[in-house]
């Protein structure tokens, strides 16, 4: 929760922990009077952490007050691996196909989680070069934030020159803007006559 963009529902908290086999064995290892299946979690243990941090959370699930999230983060989210290892868990928990993509929630805090993974090429291949995908994101949010979400990628990856040319191109094809049904037509159109890599040929 510290580390995500905007928070989450607390619909998500169970299959987001259930991705985590060291909360999964904490959980069977402090409780062990209940019974645990292979792969979830608890009801009785999720009612209990939610009623305990209910206090500090506003919203969706996420602190309240910023010194809230300031004390989170130096005491819990200080080792970049463990930050890293965090993101990928997440993102395969919201790439399930139960989500709703559709929901522009969903759709800002998965890119935003996918970049921070620091996986280059999952992060192109399965979103951000992804044309299904990137319809997608422009369907349930709008160009701008498809935009953001380049951006930021390309502060986070700034040697990717392939995530550079396509995000130049989302800013000066306006009919995109007019009518994002012309997002492939317009992409496959402006990077013609391009060098392309093989992520971006695909």
């Amino acid at each position: 929760m510290t580390l995500s963009h905007h928070g989450f529902f607390e619909n998500y908290l169970q299959n987001i922990l259930a991705n985590d086999q060291t909360v999964l064995m904490y959980i069977r290892d402090r409780f062990k009077d209940h019974k645990f299946s292979s792969s979830r979690i608890s009801q009785i243990f999720l009612i209990r952490l939610i009623h305990a941090l209910r206090e500090y959370l506003s919203g969706p699930m996420y602190w309240y007050h910023r010194a809230v999230w300031e004390v989170a983060t130096d005491r819990y989210c200080q080792n970049a691996e463990s930050n890293q290892d965090y993101y990928k868990t997440t993102v395969k928990t919201y790439q399930h196909e139960k989500f709703n993509k559709s929901n522009p929630f969903w759709m800002k805090e998965l890119l935003y989680r996918a970049t921070c993974a620091n996986n280059i090429d999952d992060l192109k291949n399965n979103f951000l070069l992804n044309l299904k995908f990137t319809q997608m994101k422009e369907r349930g949010s709008d160009i701008d934030q498809l935009i953001a979400d380049y951006e930021f990628a390309i502060y986070n990856h700034n040697q990717d020159q392939t995530l550079r040319l396509v995000h130049q191109v989302l800013l000066i094809a306006y009919k995109i803007r007019q009518d994002p049904v012309q997002l492939p037509g317009q992409l496959f159109g402006q990077l013609h006559g391009y060098a392309m890599g093989a992520g971006l040929q695909n």
